[in-house]
């Protein structure tokens, strides 16, 4: 019997830290922290364990993800993919509430660097407002002079990105992809709307495309809108996994209670596209509710499908005619 090297994804991820990150690499960052006024303990728990539960996943699951994927003729042994661990506080005295804007801070510093190697980010988080804003900063402030388009697979804004963009609205803008009115806000989406942001309704609008027209052109046309308008754009994705319909996700994970919400197929979709396309510069996967206690459910594949698909959209990547975004001083003033 013929013997084959290893072909699985767990084979060739590197563990290290930011010093390791390369250009071209696939970069891996933990962000274990949620809200500290999450009215539900066990989901506030459930919630920061879900970068552990990613990681385990792959040990637990060696057989997951091959490298060459034979139905898209794609092969990802060519990444650079690093697993820098998750982000610390580095003042643990400090409760969760009051340590929020470090630990944002601590994150854009991490996305800052990323992006100044030419990089790209998967962060799996835990809150999708405090891992949106962090990431928002980190691109913001690389790009002076540039646009940063942040699209939310998801309804939800939260409040610190709303900051974000009251405070530069003239440098970011946010987009709604697949918003289910039954879990948005209406302050939010008038504040979104009167700042340039954008809404692309899941039942209005996109399930009402003609047959043909599915999610994952509608998105692809989104993204070259965005690079198309402005050359020098810089694109975030953030999925909330809240999108998800509660049919795909067992009941007692916190999930939108609409039918009509994201096949799990179409997340792969969104994933895959965005890791292809030259100007995203990050992928967060936010929200999902995943206790280590449950790691031999099926659930827990949801994040490493996730970032299965986005690995091998960026390994089909080719450069953008753009250049590099400048560098930043680290230097305090």
């Amino acid at each position: 019997m013929t013997e084959f090297e290893p072909q699985e994804l767990n084979s060739i991820i590197l563990h290290g830290d930011i010093n390791d990150v390369k250009t071209g690499s696939l970069v891996v960052v933990g962000f274990p922290f949620n809200h500290a006024e999450a009215d539900n303990h066990d989901e506030h728990n459930m919630i920061i364990e879900t970068p552990t539960s990613f990681r385990n996943f792959l040990v637990r699951r060696p057989q997951f993800g091959k490298v060459v994927n034979m139905e898209f003729d794609q092969d990802i042994s060519t990444l650079h993919i690093l697993d820098i661990g998750d982000i610390v506080v580095t003042e643990p005295e400090v409760d969760t509430h009051n340590a929020e804007g470090q630990l944002t801070n601590q994150l854009t510093s991490t996305i800052q660097r990323i992006e100044q190697q030419k990089a790209t980010a998967f962060v799996i988080g835990g809150s999708h407002d405090l891992v949106m804003s962090g990431t928002n900063r980190g691109m913001g402030r690389l790009a002076s002079m540039h646009t940063v388009v942040h699209i939310v697979i998801g309804s939800r804004i939260g409040k610190n990105l709303l900051a974000d963009l009251k405070e530069n609205n003239t440098r970011t803008k946010v987009i709604l992809f697949g918003a289910q009115g039954n879990t948005c806000v209406k302050e939010e989406i008038q504040y979104l709307k009167s700042h340039g942001g954008e809404v692309q309704w899941l039942g209005r609008d996109l399930r009402k495309l003609p047959r043909q027209y599915q999610i994952r052109e509608h998105f692809q046309d989104l993204l070259n809108k965005e690079y198309d308008a402005n050359a020098s754009t810089v694109i975030c994705v953030t999925i909330d996994t809240n999108v998800l319909a509660g049919a795909m996700l067992p009941h007692f994970f916190r999930v939108g209670s609409n039918s009509e919400g994201f096949q799990l197929y179409e997340l792969h979709d969104i994933a895959h596209i965005a890791g292809s396309h030259p100007k995203v510069a990050l992928l967060n996967v936010t929200d999902l509710s995943v206790s280590t206690a449950l790691e031999e459910s099926s659930v827990v594949a949801i994040i490493p499908d996730i970032f299965y698909f986005f690995a091998l959209g960026l390994s089909s990547r080719t450069p953008p005619p753009s250049p590099p975004l400048p560098s930043i001083s680290t230097s305090s003033s």
